[in-house]
C-alpha cells in the first residue's frame, strides 16, 4: 500500500509526469521504492549537514585559538624587539621602511608611525652623496650585504654617528624582497676616534 506522506519531490514528479491516481496505485510498490530512496537521501543530507556544522564549529574554535596564540606570540616578540637598544628595520626593494622597532625614535628623533612607508632618502639626513649612491647600488644590484658608518642630524640638529648594517632578504625562489638591518648609535666611539686622530696628527706635527 502506498503511503500517504509521499516525499515532496516524488509528488512533484507524479504531477509533472501526469500519472493518474489509479496508475500510481497499480504501481504502488515501484513508487514506494522511489519514495523510500528520497526519504533516505534526505536523512543522509541532514546527517552530512550536521557533520559539516559541527566541523565548522570545531574549525572556528581552532582558528580562534590559533589566532589568540599568534597574537600572544607576536606581542611577546614585539616586547622583546622593542627592548633592544639598536634599531631593527626592514625595507622593500625600493628602500621604503616597512618595519621599525621603537629604538628608531630614540636614535633618529622621528616617530615610527610617520617613518613607516617612507624612503630612506627622505629620512637619513646627513648621509653624504657617495654613501647614498652606494646604498642605492646595494638595493638595485641586489648585493648581499652593505655596511657603513655615517653622520646623521636629528630634527633638533643633534649630530649622531650611525653604524648601519644591511642584509638582503629573498623569497623561496631566491628573488629579492628587500632588506633587513640594524642601526646602532656609535657617536661616542666615533667622536673619541676623531679626537684621537686629531691628537695623533698634532703629535706628528711636532
Amino acid at each position: 500500500m502506498l503511503k500517504n506522506d509521499l516525499h515532496r519531490l516524488l509528488r512533484r514528479q507524479i504531477t509533472k509526469s501526469g500519472f493518474t491516481f489509479p496508475f500510481v496505485l497499480e504501481n504502488a510498490e515501484f513508487f514506494e521504492m522511489i519514495n523510500e530512496a528520497y526519504m533516505s537521501f534526505d536523512k543522509d543530507i541532514l546527517h552530512v549537514e550536521h557533520i559539516l556544522e559541527e566541523s565548522s564549529k570545531e574549525l572556528f574554535k581552532a582558528n580562534q585559538a590559533l589566532q589568540s596564540e599568534n597574537d600572544d606570540t607576536k606581542s611577546k616578540l614585539d616586547n622583546i624587539v622593542n627592548t633592544i637598544k639598536d634599531v631593527l628595520f626592514q625595507t622593500d626593494n625600493k628602500g621604503n621602511f616597512i618595519y621599525l622597532n621603537h629604538a628608531w625614535e630614540e636614535l633618529t628623533g622621528l616617530t615610527v608611525k610617520k617613518s613607516l612607508n617612507k624612503n630612506y632618502k627622505e629620512l637619513l639626513k646627513g648621509m653624504n652623496k657617495a654613501e647614498k649612491f652606494r646604498l642605492q647600488e646595494f638595493l638595485l644590484e641586489e648585493q648581499e650585504e652593505y655596511k657603513v658608518v655615517f653622520k646623521y642630524y636629528t630634527p633638533n640638529q643633534d649630530k649622531k654617528w650611525i653604524d648601519l648594517q644591511i642584509s638582503r632578504t629573498k623569497d623561496p625562489e631566491g628573488r629579492s624582497t628587500g632588506a633587513i638591518g640594524t642601526m646602532a648609535d656609535v657617536t661616542q666611539i666615533k667622536e673619541t676616534e676623531i679626537e684621537l686622530q686629531k691628537a695623533s696628527k698634532i703629535k706628528d706635527d711636532f
